[in-house]
């Protein structure tokens, strides 16, 4: 089987197939999850089809900015004046930081004729391999963008909060333990603290919220301590996310849609291209709406575990950006991490 763009297409096919494999099903990629979903709010060009197309990694396009206004105005008046004046708005603008990542597989033809899974199941599974390593790593990343970027002030330090208090040094709100069964509501009033009261909440947290938040979701209506009132917010589980010893629980939150991710592929690879046994194309995700991967095929003739093989390799990548909205005050960020304390 030659290496063409009919190939990638049959690649593509396979490995939808092969996703519904319990071996092969899907990590929990939670934090990607959530920044993914809110590309098209942070980075309402570069998600669309258009802005997909103009930026290109290899070109040196991919220096794209966001840009935004600062919230600042003079000093606020006590009289009227007919000769005011006012001073101008403040625009800035961020440049977006990339990552590539990228991961490797082969097929051996003379090993495929052999085997019970012959090339075409091999390239599929590879390429599933592939995709879910590399979604792991961006994934992985993510995380570390959120501790990174976390929020080096908090109101609650002014405005105190039952069972509340912040961790100036480490940057986090802690909840202490007798504050569990209101935990949902604490984090909401840590945001109105903060005047997100009129924002949505999206929030990543590990396993044991997730326990805690179904315990209260599962709770009847009329049950005389029902907490179901609590979860009504964008919740999403990560399982790289993990506990301390000390914490019964952890999570970052930002206003809905404040935080996200956007990807970018080269040109050749989103326009297609073959030469000297090499092809350059690309393969939508079967998961995830609007990821587009690189992908890069090319045929070697060489000695292998058999003589005078042929050996197919093939490469999966794509580049991406994490970005928060920014905010004009020092060390102050909209993402805010919370730990439910074990005592």
């Amino acid at each position: 089987m030659a290496i063409t763009s009919t190939v990638l297409l049959q690649l593509q096919a396979g490995a939808n197939e092969i996703l519904q494999k319990p071996e092969n099903r899907d990590k929990n990629f939670g934090v990607f999850e959530k920044l993914w979903d809110n590309r098209q709010t942070l980075f309402p060009f570069l998600a669309s089809p258009d802005g997909a197309t103009a930026i290109d990694p290899e070109d040196g396009v991919k220096s794209a900015q966001v840009a935004s206004f600062e919230n600042k105005g003079d000093a606020v008046g006590t009289t009227r004046s007919s000769s005011h004046t006012g001073a101008a708005l403040s625009t800035t603008t961020d440049t977006l930081t990339w990552a590539t990542v990228s991961q490797p597989f082969g097929v051996s033809m003379k090993d495929a004729t052999g085997n019970f899974f012959k090339e075409a199941a091999q390239m599929a599974q590879g390429m599933i391999t592939a995709r879910q390593l590399c979604l792991q790593k961006i994934n992985t990343d993510a995380l570390a963008f959120l501790d990174a970027n976390k929020s080096g002030v908090s109101a609650v330090t002014s405005y105190p909060i039952n069972n509340v208090t912040f961790d100036g040094t480490n940057d986090i709100h802690n909840v202490a333990n007798g504050g569990k069964d209101l935990f949902f509501a604490i984090i909401q009033t840590i945001m109105e603290a903060n005047n997100y009261g009129g924002f949505g909440i999206d929030f990543i947290h590990d396993y044991n919220l997730k326990q805690l938040a179904l315990q209260f979701f599962n709770q009847g209506a009329n049950n005389d301590v029902n907490k179901q009132y609590q979860i009504a917010q964008n919740f999403n589980y990560a399982a790289a996310l993990i506990s301390s010893a000390s914490t019964a629980g952890l999570g970052y939150m930002f206003p809905t849609g404040s935080v996200g991710i956007i990807t970018a592929i080269p040109k050749k690879n989103r326009e297609g291209m073959a030469g000297d046994g090499q092809i350059w194309g690309s393969m939508v995700d079967p998961v995830y709406p609007g990821l587009v991967w690189a992908l890069h095929a090319r045929e070697v003739a060489q000695n292998g575990t058999k003589n005078q093989d042929l050996h197919k390799y093939f490469e999966l990548s794509v580049d991406y950006s994490l970005k928060a909205a920014k905010l004009s005050t020092s060390d102050e960020t909209v993402i805010q991490k919370v730990a439910l304390l074990n005592a």
